[in-house]
């Protein structure tokens, strides 16, 4: 999981980032790409992230110590983690439109076992009491 925001920023190296709704344990920094005013914001794989949304934001400070309140807003970006990984919103309604066979091009086909569309191939499995559906 790296480069989640990208941004240019030429003048002064008073930069800071927050991430709201990230652990405590995270790790998380700002990494500028050889001295090029071209930064990014880099969450190494493995950490302690839960599935959910985060919000990153990256300030500029202005003086003294970092104020969230007071100090320039540079770049934000909404952040989707599941299973260590980032996710795309995008691409998951995508997903979704052609799970119910809605994409003309990628027909959903459907056997007592198993559903696929396009490139999404799901296992079915059922008892007596319940039928389970499980993305392979």
């Amino acid at each position: 999981m790296d480069k989640l925001i990208e941004f240019v920023y030429m003048t002064g190296k008073n930069l800071y980032i927050t991430a709201k709704g990230a652990p405590v344990a995270s790790t998380i920094s700002l990494v500028e790409t050889a001295g090029t005013g071209h930064y990014s914001v880099v969450i190494p794989t493995g950490t302690p992230w839960v599935d959910g949304k985060f919000l990153i934001t990256v300030y500029r400070r202005l003086a003294g110590t970092p104020n969230l309140l007071t100090d320039e807003i540079l770049a934000g970006q909404d952040l989707y983690i599941l299973n260590d990984a980032e996710v795309d919103p995008i691409t998951r309604l995508m997903e979704i439109y052609t799970l119910y066979g809605l994409d003309p091009t990628k027909p959903l086909v459907v056997t007592p076992t198993s559903r696929a569309a396009g490139d999404i191939h799901q296992d079915i499995s059922s008892d007596n009491s319940h039928t389970a559906v499980q993305r392979v």
